[in-house]
């Protein structure tokens, strides 16, 4: 079940993430618009990945997962293919749900609390700028 859609800074790739099949989708984005999945389709994520986020260099790709409470993260190759970076996924604090970048030094974590879960975790990254 695709959940939510992230387009790298360049306007070129698409990545979808997918709560039910703990994998993110991987699209080249065509000219006319249309979605073209790439050679390797899908790839791994954490339990019920919930978002996907790209850094602003298009270098890096994470991924929020819900269920077992982390983030995978990948190197985004030149033809937009996510790879695993060692380790493939990190913990957070609990239950995260959506993943963004804020200028800045050091990542902030923010836990909202929603009457369907207990607490959902935002993920804010962080990376210095010039």
């Amino acid at each position: 079940m695709p959940v939510s859609v992230t387009v790298d800074p360049s306007g070129s790739y698409a990545y979808v993430a997918n709560f039910l099949g703990n994998s993110v989708s991987q699209y080249t984005i065509e000219p006319d618009g249309t979605l073209t999945p790439m050679a390797l389709p899908t790839v791994a994520a954490g339990d019920s990945p919930r978002s996907v986020i790209v850094d602003p260099s298009s270098s890096y790709a994470y991924v929020a997962n819900f269920v077992d409470n982390s983030i995978s993260q990948y190197t985004i190759e030149p033809d937009g293919t996510l790879t695993p970076i060692a380790p493939a996924t990190i913990a957070t604090v609990s239950v995260p749900a959506f993943i963004a970048f804020v200028s800045g030094t050091a990542p902030l974590s923010l836990s909202l609390n929603m009457p369907m879960w207990p607490v959902i975790t935002l993920i804010l990254m962080s990376r210095n700028t010039p």
